[in-house]
C-alpha cells in the first residue's frame, strides 16, 4: 500500500512471547496501519525492544493464562478504535497483494468480518 493511499481502518494485533527473530518483519509488513497493538506475554529476549522502534506500536504486557483470554484482552482492554481488527502471529507477514485487499474490503460497509487462509512456511519452504 502506498502512502497516497487511503488509511485502512483496521488494528493488527500482534501476540508475542521472544519473538525477536520474527517481529521485525512482521511489524515491517503492517507498516501501512496507524495503530498496530502488540500484546507480549513476558518476553526475555529483544522483543520489546524491537516493537519500541515501531512509531506505530503500542506495547502491552499481560500475563499469559490461555489464549482466548490473550486475545480477548487484546482487542477489548487496550484502546482500539478501529472498525477492523487483523489477529496474527508475529511469525506472520502481511504481503502488499494482502494490504490492498483489506483496504477494498474495509471500505465496504456490509463486511463486518473474514476469514483469510494463509501460507505456513517453515524456512521458506511452504507445508501442505
Amino acid at each position: 500500500m502506498s502512502a497516497s493511499e487511503a488509511p485502512i481502518d483496521c488494528t493488527p494485533v500482534i501476540l508475542t512471547l521472544n519473538e525477536e527473530a520474527n517481529l521485525g518483519r512482521a511489524l515491517e509488513s503492517v507498516s501501512w496501519a496507524t495503530d498496530v497493538v502488540v500484546l507480549d506475554s513476558g518476553s526475555k529476549d529483544r522483543t520489546r525492544s524491537i516493537a519500541r522502534e515501531y512509531s506505530n506500536v503500542r506495547w502491552f504486557e499481560r500475563a499469559f493464562d490461555d489464549f482466548g483470554s490473550q486475545w480477548s484482552f487484546a482487542v477489548t482492554e487496550t484502546g482500539i478504535k478501529s472498525t477492523y481488527v487483523l489477529a496474527l502471529d508475529a511469525d506472520m507477514a502481511v504481503t502488499p497483494d494482502l494490504a490492498r485487499e483489506l483496504s477494498e474490503v474495509a471500505s465496504r460497509r456490509h463486511v463486518s468480518g473474514a476469514v483469510i487462509p494463509f501460507d505456513y512456511r517453515i524456512d521458506g519452504v511452504s507445508l501442505r
